[in-house]
Parts: C-alpha cells; sequence; structure tokens
C-alpha cells in the first residue's frame, strides 16, 4: 500500500489490528517508513503472538527456510523503493 497520503498511518494502524485479529504464531515485519503504525494496530489488537522487526529483508528472505515448517502460511511484504523510505 503505497500513497495513501495523510490516510497511510491509519490505514496501516488498521492493517496491524488485521494482523492481530488473525490468530498467527510468529509475525515478522520489514522495518520501514510506516513500520511503527503498523506494531501500533498490531499492540491496539491485543496480538498474542511473537512480533519481530527485521532490519535485513535479504537476510531473512534467504533464510526463510530455517522457521518455517510445512503448513505455515507467509506473506511476503513488498520492498520499498528507495523513493519511499
Amino acid at each position: 500500500m503505497v500513497d495513501q497520503g495523510a490516510e497511510s498511518a491509519k490505514i496501516h494502524r488498521r492493517l496491524g489490528e488485521a494482523i492481530a485479529g488473525s490468530d498467527a504464531d510468529l509475525v515478522v515485519l520489514m522495518k520501514h517508513s510506516v513500520t511503527d503504525d503498523i506494531v501500533a494496530g498490531i499492540k491496539q489488537g491485543k496480538f498474542k503472538g511473537e512480533l519481530k522487526i527485521e532490519e535485513d529483508p535479504l537476510n531473512f528472505y534467504t533464510n526463510l527456510d530455517q522457521f518455517v515448517a510445512t503448513g505455515d502460511l507467509v506473506v511476503l511484504q513488498n520492498d520499498w523503493p528507495d523513493n519511499y523510505n
């Protein structure tokens, strides 16, 4: 979700609330400009799982097979183009 203008923070907080309601065991967010808004929504939604913020997306994606098991659902976040950082 890019170019949400003045609604960006609100929309990303709502996304965080939706994530919190998903009953996931683990949520890993890539660190970028709207991470704090997503985290705020996750906390507001009283997420009960584990939350990690990844500073090195390439390392995360390269090692994905080390912590994903059969039956796990992985939702990948697009990387921000440089002009959105």
